[in-house]
């Protein structure tokens, strides 16, 4: 079997989907956030938080592929202002600014960052070079969507 999405990031897969209206309004109905029952903890009913790493990567997908977001986000609604860093979360958000920032400065290091996890023994030099642009281009998507929100000391 093979996943021909394998090389691409979530916002490239929802742009090249075939029904795009169809998974357009499917998109709120399904769940990526890490923990949707910790909007429970500020009275919310379970959803997504909207700040947590999949979350973030699902909101900059949307923003790619419809110019919105169609999911509700209940911890952090609107991707705008600032955020504490030191705050569950601005600590996600900050990271994302860090790589980013990184990456933008050292684009060279992004095939030592894809290797991190473990050293991809399994998979072809053109496989490993396909993940790295996948990992690059992942954060930036990320970085774009981000662009209105600064994760700053309040």
């Amino acid at each position: 079997m093979e996943n021909r999405y394998r090389f691409k990031t979530k916002g490239q897969m929802l742009d090249e989907v075939a029904h795009r209206g169809f998974v357009e309004r499917a998109v709120p109905t399904t769940i990526s956030c890490s923990s949707i029952s910790k909007a429970r903890w500020d009275g919310h009913a379970p959803g997504h938080c909207g700040y947590c790493v999949p979350c973030l990567i699902r909101r900059a997908a949307e923003t790619r592929a419809y110019g919105r977001e169609p999911t509700a986000y209940v911890g952090l609604p609107q991707l705008n202002g600032r955020v504490d860093p030191r705050t569950s979360i601005g600590e996600h958000i900050r990271a994302f600014d860090y790589m980013a920032e990184r990456l933008r400065q050292k684009p060279e290091i992004t095939g030592t960052l894809v290797r991190k996890p473990g050293p991809l023994m399994d998979y072809t030099p053109d496989d490993i070079q396909a993940y790295t642009g996948v990992f690059a281009e992942g954060i930036r998507e990320v970085g774009r969507a981000l662009r209105g929100v600064r994760a700053t000391a309040i």
